[in-house]
C-alpha cells in the first residue's frame, strides 16, 4: 500500500531547520519537493525570496505553484517523479 503524506508549513514553520525537521518528521527520509502554493499572490508570502535560495543551497527542490493559474503543477509532478526514480 502506498500511503501520502503531506507536510503543511505556516508561517511559524518557514525557518530552515524548523522546516526540514518538520518535513522529515512527518515523511520521513522519502523523495519529496517544497511546493510554494499561490504563486500569482507571490507579494503576499510569508517566506522570503532569501529563505527560498538558502534552502535550495542545501539541495531542497522547491517549486512555485499557482492551482489557480495551472502554473508548476505539472512540471512539479515531473520533479518528483523523476526524484523517485533515483
Amino acid at each position: 500500500m502506498i500511503r501520502k503524506k503531506m507536510a503543511m508549513v505556516g508561517a511559524a514553520g518557514v525557518g530552515k531547520t524548523s522546516l526540514v525537521s518538520r518535513v522529515l518528521a512527518v515523511a520521513g527520509d522519502v523523495p519529496f519537493i517544497l511546493l510554494v502554493n499561490k504563486s500569482d499572490l507571490e507579494a503576499a508570502w510569508q517566506v522570503t525570496a532569501q529563505r527560498l535560495d538558502a534552502l535550495r543551497d542545501a539541495g531542497w527542490d522547491i517549486v512555485a505553484t499557482s492551482a489557480k493559474q495551472g502554473q508548476g503543477v505539472e512540471e512539479a509532478f515531473e520533479r518528483l517523479a523523476r526524484r523517485m526514480l533515483q
